[in-house]
């Protein structure tokens, strides 16, 4: 990720036009995880929702604060 961050998007905001990250972006919303049939969006919802509600306040509701799987 470091590379890819230091060298590689760089070199892509130079060389890249408005067009070019938007589609994308748009070829990021749509993309689907093979491995589980989740669209990125869906399971990162998903995985918010778990957090939130397993997270204490102020960070979250605790609602299964008993939950003590881990």
């Amino acid at each position: 990720m470091r590379k890819e961050e230091e060298r590689l998007l760089p070199l892509a905001e130079k060389a890249l036009t408005q067009a070019d990250w938007d589609t994308l972006g748009e070829a990021f919303r749509t993309n689907d995880n093979p491995l589980s049939g989740l669209k990125p969006r869906e399971h990162a919802d998903e995985l918010f929702r778990r957090i939130l509600h397993l997270a204490p306040p102020p960070l979250g509701v605790g609602e299964d604060g008993g939950d003590k799987r881990g």
